[in-house]
């Protein structure tokens, strides 16, 4: 991926993953991220 294809990612500050991992936990309540992965 470049910089044209996200020309609005710069308005948004970097994020952490560990910061990510926290806040998609919260978001599924609870529920593992990790369920989310799959292989195809």
């Amino acid at each position: 991926m470049t910089a044209s294809d996200m020309p609005y990612a710069s308005a948004f500050p970097p994020v952490e993953e560990a910061r990510w991992r926290e806040l998609a936990t919260a978001a599924l309540k609870g529920a593992p991220f990790e369920k989310l992965v799959g292989k195809t």
